[in-house]
């Protein structure tokens, strides 16, 4: 059992509330907070953006009711913005097989395994306003959606913080300094502010919506409008 674990903050990345947990513990290596967490487990993935047993491990040593794993898959990791456009039926399994305690990764989150961030990114307005607030800075989630150029909230440039050594994120715990605030850049294009309030609905949106089974793809409704000719539409290539 824990004594101790942070209460995550709105939209918090579940790596950020580990972090945190990593400083405020006063604990001199990663490799002490390793242990205090999970104890001998190698398998362990505290970097990633999406659900693993990391969460297991850590509920499990927490009083009930401190936090659920439904709400940690759904509101500190990205798997409403992956699973956005499966089909109901295939978000419902796979939740229930993680709130069972099976780790997604290996049947179900494939499609991330290449995806080994090597920064994170911030919003030097959040850092500012977290600090006001919390007193402390931490990551959003909201921040790391892949192609999401802008703070949904603020709409300026988000900034990179790159990992600071040849270590993966999962090997260390990566906390977002006072020291990190730059001045906002508010320099944002038109396209740019539309994309990044997309991205976010994506992610915001309730978990089981999915898209209806009845309407076109992209390809079936340009070649409907005519901007395909039918023998060449097997032929093109479309980015998923």
């Amino acid at each position: 059992m824990l004594s101790f674990f942070p209460t995550p903050y709105p939209d918090e990345l579940w790596h950020s509330v580990i972090a945190r947990y990593h400083t405020h513990s006063g604990a001199l290596s990663w490799q002490a907070t390793t242990e205090a967490l999970f104890g001998d487990a190698r398998d362990t993935d505290v970097g990633s953006l999406f659900p693993n047993n990391s969460i297991h491990k850590i509920l499990e040593q927490l009083p009930p009711g401190f936090l659920s794993t439904q709400e940690v898959a759904l509101h500190h990791t990205l798997l409403p913005f992956l699973m956005r456009f499966q089909p109901a039926e295939k978000k419902t399994a796979i939740m229930e097989a993680f709130l069972a305690g099976e780790d997604m990764r290996p049947r179900y989150l494939r499609a991330t395994r290449n995806l080994k961030p090597r920064s994170l990114r911030y919003c030097p307005v959040c850092v500012r306003e977290d600090i006001q607030t919390y007193g402390e800075a931490y990551w959003h989630r909201e921040h790391q959606v892949g192609l999401m150029p802008l703070c949904p909230h603020h709409h300026c440039y988000l900034r990179d913080k790159p990992i600071p050594n040849t270590r993966p994120l999962g090997a260390q715990y990566l906390t977002l300094d006072r020291q990190d605030y730059v001045e906002p850049d508010y320099g944002a294009l038109d396209y740019e502010a539309a994309l990044t309030d997309t991205l976010y609905a994506y992610l915001t949106m309730p978990y089981e919506l999915s898209p209806s089974q009845e309407a076109d793809n992209l390809a079936r409704a340009a070649e409907n409008a005519g901007l395909l000719s039918e023998d060449s539409i097997r032929k093109q290539a479309f980015d998923v």
